[in-house]
């Protein structure tokens, strides 16, 4: 099984079935003290082989610059292939601390907020129809009906103040 995981393409979907199991040797490098041990594996969907790849989009010019006089080989992605590769830097340890950040500062603000006496709202994300006024909207059909993608549930959010 080794051999068959080593040639599947970076970024591939596969699907695994295994145990969830605590490692008698602590496991170095990773976020969790378990590992699972795969019985079956899957092969869903192959990746195209990209020009770049998250390790690429993780270095900073620096890191680039400081490679390049040792000599090293390294790619370099200027920003109009970082924007049509979006989904790969936003992948990027940095982009996901970022992400950690903002979760966090939310999540504080919204503490506070509620300490305070306000109240959070929960507005729908699908929708019957269009709300958006002749504008461009996501369609689709759910459990049998037609429904919208909302972009902005501007009506939910007056409806809702005088409530409280």
């Amino acid at each position: 099984m080794v051999k068959y995981v080593a040639g599947l393409s970076r970024e591939s979907f596969i699907e695994i079935e295994g145990v969830l199991s605590v490692p008698s040797v602590e496991i170095k490098g990773t976020t969790q003290h378990v590992e699972v041990q795969v019985r079956k594996l899957y092969y869903v969907s192959k990746a195209a082989v990209l020009t770049s790849n998250i390790d690429d989009a993780a270095r900073s010019d620096a890191e680039i610059e400081k490679a390049l006089q040792a000599g090293e080989k390294v790619a370099h992605i200027n920003q109009g292939m970082r924007l049509n590769n979006r989904v790969l830097g936003l992948r990027t340890p940095a982009n996901q601390g970022i992400f950690r950040i903002n979760s966090q500062v939310r999540m504080t603000f919204g503490q506070f907020f509620i300490s305070e006496g306000f109240s959070s709202i929960g507005k729908p994300k699908l929708i019957a129809g269009s709300s958006e006024g002749g504008a461009e909207v996501f369609r689709f059909d759910y459990k049998g009906q037609p429904t919208c993608l909302a972009q902005s549930p501007q009506l939910h959010k007056q409806w809702l103040p005088p409530c409280f």
